[in-house]
């Protein structure tokens, strides 16, 4: 018994060892804002929150480019974050989805929005059209403007939201970023169907965030 124990006992602290082996770029940690946020209060982010990537809004559902969104853009990038991406929230609530793409351009290209990747959140279900067909079929042309828009993109949910606007329906997804607030920094396979994650948004406040004046989500690389 005092054998079995030890040998669970070392294989236990080997795991431990191999974990902390991982290179840091293996698990790149970071956040998304919707508020505005000055470069300071990114850069104290970056500093103590270890932060790498951050995502700011850049598009509301109720049909407009969000007045913080570029402005955040360019904060996080002066505040050094390797990666800045925007989330667009592209909806039946703001109106056509030609009309929201087009919209969509013209903020990025007149506030000079140097973003890696367009994310679209998808979520709210009261925003959307009151039925899975509608939703399926506003989120088909949705990805197919995406898909000839010539940006990189991704889609962002959660297994409740996903499921309550379309079902068990499953698309191939260009990106994933989804979210469970379980605090795990352990990521599924498959969230909901289709869905191979790059992110997983696992905590809706941090401490590092309103230890600066803002607030945050944080998201784990998966």
């Amino acid at each position: 018994m005092q054998t079995k124990v030890f040998s669970v006992a070392v294989l236990a602290i080997v795991a431990i060892v191999a974990m902390l082996a991982v290179p840091s770029q293996a698990r790149a940690f970071g956040i998304d804002v919707s508020s505005g946020v000055s470069e300071s209060q990114f850069s104290s982010g970056h500093r103590h929150g270890n932060f790498s990537f951050a995502i700011p809004r850049i598009w509301q559902s109720f049909g407009r480019g969000d007045p913080n969104g570029a402005a955040n853009v360019r904060n996080a990038h002066a505040a050094g974050y390797s990666k800045v991406d925007g989330y667009a929230f592209i909806c039946p609530n703001g109106g056509s989805v030609s009309s929201q793409i087009s919209g969509l351009f013209s903020y990025l290209n007149d506030n000079h929005v140097n973003i890696d990747t367009v994310w679209l959140d998808v979520e709210a279900p009261s925003l959307w059209t009151g039925s899975v067909s509608g939703n399926r079929n506003y989120m088909t042309e949705l990805i197919d403007a995406m898909n000839k828009s010539g940006l990189k993109y991704g889609i962002y949910s959660s297994p409740g939201e996903w499921s309550s606007l379309f079902g068990s329906w499953r698309i191939d997804f260009p990106r994933c970023w989804y979210a469970t607030y379980d605090g795990s920094l352990s990521c599924s396979s498959e969230p909901f169907p289709g869905c191979r994650p790059m992110y997983k948004q696992f905590n809706d406040h941090d401490s590092f965030c309103s230890n600066a004046g803002f607030s945050c989500d944080v998201s784990v690389s998966c």
